[in-house]
């Protein structure tokens, strides 16, 4: 086996839909003013949900609230005037999250240009520092794309009498607006929503009394409304039902999700559809548990939430609803709090809620290259930890599926599961994380971790090793996982002379043995317990590079051992060379340490 240093394939796949399926929680408060038309934003770090302004009926409201997907609602400070019909959208600037307020009406008829920002942690607002929108509007929609830049499409002016299909761009840093392309056909009343790539999709919404099926899609890097999907080539089809007064959130599954709005009549209805711009596909999705119009909809988790909206005309309702069982394999991870660094360069990530077997995450592996699956957990809002054997986890399990859904193994999530690409019965391969006992029924965020993206573990000592007869020294490091269930390391050797045969040696304790036996190096190793890889003499070729895949269940010595967490491994490469006078002799690399855990 060995570890590739490149990025993997990322293909996302229409997942079975096992659990699935609409949950009420968490109503708002008992005489708290329930509202329509209203905008939302979310701060996906910290789990929450921001619910600006909006409309109970007949006046604007400059109310919001904060929803915390485990503690429930919560009240803020007023908006610095009543809105509804605006739109919010959340940018993150040093570190730092905020949401700009755009435009949306006041009172009765009347739309504005303005631009708010609030800040999400100190819970206060700016409403004067900020360039107003050019055009004064409501009912459009605003986006902030992955290179920073807000995209502001369509909406409406005060009368409702001119549907605008102008688009303008905020650089929330430069805090100027400029003029972008024109839609492609004017909208209000739509849903915007953004991939991973730079491009952000138009779904619904209508012109008068025309409403849209059509899907426009404009690309933020080059800055051109296109007329085919990016990533497969064809034609965007249709949606399933036309529908204006939608709104839309990006599952973690990478779908997008349009909810609700009503069809030619302002009577809303439950329907929910899924669009893949991965697979230029529509998928009918079960029905929401309330009928809606004009309400708000954000994928937080690993759940999509919507809140607000009316039934029919009026009145509104107070139900917050979440649709769940959303995996998550890539591409975004920009609705998932960040972990530590990882140990390698690449994450997958995934939220699972255990109550029920998660819905299957699939992606595309690599064939040939071996792909070792790490879990770590989020058990709240604050805390990562990784999966061990411990009380707290020990009900998980990982278990793999091939395309057909075959299970190829389940081990406990503490092992992590190992795949040789080669060997792969499937290019296509779906991993689940279940609960094995209702006990530890909660809601967690899986990360997994591929060493297909390995990156070096351990820490190099005696440095730098005698040069040989290259002239320089040899080098060696340890790549893969330092996980001993994950038994997932690759050492490395270069700059080894060239056509030379050596092998690996391996220690529980360093040393700096000088010339021992005559070799011209020094040997990094020490103790009574010094192995020798001889069953893998290797030749370092005209490169002068060597490498070979251990076996921690099988490390050499007297007697052999088995590498367990806490253990620290020494290891050196010893290799045969010429000394200067021309002489056959030995030499060996400086030394590499790994720590088991």
């Amino acid at each position: 086996m060995s570890f590739v240093t490149r990025a993997v394939t990322v293909s996302l796949l229409v997942a079975p839909a096992f659990s699935q399926s609409w949950t009420a929680s968490h109503p708002v408060q008992p005489g708290w003013t329930i509202r329509y038309a209203a905008s939302v934003a979310k701060q996906a770090g910290q789990n929450q949900i921001f619910l600006f302004g909006g409309t109970p009926g007949l006046s604007s409201s400059d109310l919001v609230w904060r929803y915390h997907r485990t503690n429930g609602w919560f009240v803020m400070g007023n908006m610095p005037g009543p809105r509804h019909d605006e739109a919010a959208t959340t940018v993150e600037i040093g570190g730092q999250d905020y949401i700009h307020l755009l435009g949306g009406g006041v009172g009765g008829t009347a739309v504005t240009t303005t631009n708010w920002r609030y800040d999400v942690n100190a819970d206060t607002w700016d409403s004067t520092s900020f360039a107003p929108m050019p055009v004064a509007k409501a009912n459009m929609e605003a986006v902030t794309a992955p290179n920073g830049l807000i995209y502001v499409f369509g909406g409406n002016d005060a009368d409702g009498g001119v549907t605008y299909s102008s688009m303008h761009i905020y650089d929330p840093i430069a805090n100027t607006w400029t003029a972008g392309p024109a839609m492609p056909r004017a909208r209000r009343n739509f849903a915007a929503l953004k991939d991973c790539d730079g491009y952000i999709y138009l779904y619904g919404g209508n012109t008068g009394a025309t409403t849209h099926a059509e899907i426009d899609c404009y690309d933020t890097v080059s800055n051109v409304w296109i007329n085919t999907n990016p990533h497969t080539g064809g034609a965007f089809p249709d949606m399933i039902t036309p529908r204006s007064n939608v709104a839309g959130a990006l599952g973690r599954n990478g779908r997008h999700y349009i909810t609700g709005g009503n069809v030619l009549s302002p009577v809303a209805v439950p329907t929910v559809e899924s669009f893949s711009p991965y697979t230029n596909t529509w998928n009918v999705e079960a029905s929401m548990l309330e009928s809606r119009n004009q309400h708000r909809v954000v994928g937080l988790g690993s759940r999509i939430w919507v809140m607000g909206g009316y039934r029919k005309i009026w009145p509104t309702t107070n139900k917050l609803e979440s649709f769940g069982g959303l995996g998550y394999y890539g591409p975004c991870g920009d609705d998932v709090a960040p972990l530590p660094p990882p140990v390698i360069s690449h994450e997958y990530a995934t939220a699972v809620a255990l109550d029920f077997v998660t819905t299957f995450t699939g992606g595309v592996i690599n064939p040939g290259l071996d792909h070792y699956f790490s879990v770590r957990v989020r058990d709240d809002v604050h805390t990562f930890v990784d999966v061990d054997t411990g009380a707290q986890q020990n009900h998980l399990r990982l278990s793999l599926y091939d395309e057909q859904q075959n299970l190829l193994k389940q081990v406990p999530a503490s092992e992590g599961i190992l795949l040789n690409g080669a060997g792969l019965p499937s290019q296509i391969v779906y991993l689940v994380l279940s609960s094995a006992s209702s006990a530890g029924a909660s809601e967690y965020d899986l990360y997994l971790t591929s060493t297909n993206d390995a990156g070096p573990i351990g820490e190099v000592y005696c440095h730098a090793a005698t040069p040989n007869s290259t002239g320089d020294p040899a080098g060696i490091r340890a790549i893969g996982l330092a996980s001993a269930a994950a038994n997932a390391i690759e050492l490395q050797v270069t700059s080894l002379p060239p056509q030379s045969f050596g092998y690996f040696l391996v220690a529980p304790e360093a040393g700096s043995i000088a010339n021992p036996g005559g070799s011209q190096g020094t040997l990094c190793l020490t103790g009574t317990q010094i192995g020798r890889y001889a069953g893998n003499i290797l030749n370092s070729g005209p490169n002068g590079e060597v490498a070979l895949q251990i076996d921690l269940t099988s490390i050499p010595g007297n007697p052999p051992s088995i590498g367990v967490a806490g253990d620290r491994w020494y290891f050196t490469f010893w290799n045969r060379d010429a000394d200067p006078a021309g002489g056959a002799t030995s030499n060996f690399s400086d030394g590499v340490c790994v720590e088991l855990r």
